[in-house]
């Protein structure tokens, strides 16, 4: 796995071990993944709701809706904020992981 990929999935674990420390709720984790996804993007690293994250997402057990993603599903499952919000991490670490595993 390239440095850059290492250092991405580093940063989001970081963030997931103090989460409050970069955002209040879900709303605004949401926004803050969907900027930091862009500008990797902008890097050459393009990353969102992809193959990859699509199977971090069933590989947790969670249904994937074309739509809407997974926060229905989380929702729907009686997740609070909080376990929404760390969720919502581990899915895109794994997918990071999975997209750049080569």
């Amino acid at each position: 796995m390239e440095d850059i990929v290492q250092k991405i999935i580093e940063t989001l674990s970081i963030i997931r071990l103090r989460p409050k420390m970069y955002f209040r709720n879900v709303g605004e984790l949401k926004a803050m993944l969907a900027g930091f996804n862009m500008a990797c993007g902008l890097f050459g690293y393009p990353s969102g709701f992809d193959d990859a994250y699509r199977q971090a997402v069933v590989e947790r057990g969670w249904k994937w809706l074309p739509a809407a993603g997974v926060l229905p599903a989380l929702i729907e499952n009686g997740l609070d904020d909080d376990s929404i919000v760390e969720e919502l991490l581990t899915i895109e670490i794994e997918a990071w992981k999975k997209r750049y595993s080569n």
